[in-house]
């Protein structure tokens, strides 16, 4: 199931939008954190609605 995600475009290009959000520290200011969270918190979900799209994952109840 792995490598059906990883030959994904869709999948790989949220994965590689997630990275610099996921490593970087949080901005010291509450609206830039707040909406750095937003932005992971958006493509978390569009990545798992992908991989469930996909069959790697099972749908969330």
């Amino acid at each position: 199931m792995a490598s059906e995600a990883g030959q994904d475009t869709t999948a790989a290009q949220l994965a590689l939008q997630a990275r610099p959000l996921q490593t970087e520290p949080l901005p010291g200011e509450r609206r830039a954190a707040t909406a750095n969270l937003r932005r992971l918190g958006w493509i978390a979900n569009e990545l798992h609605d992908r991989l469930t799209a996909i069959r790697c994952l099972r749908e969330a109840a």
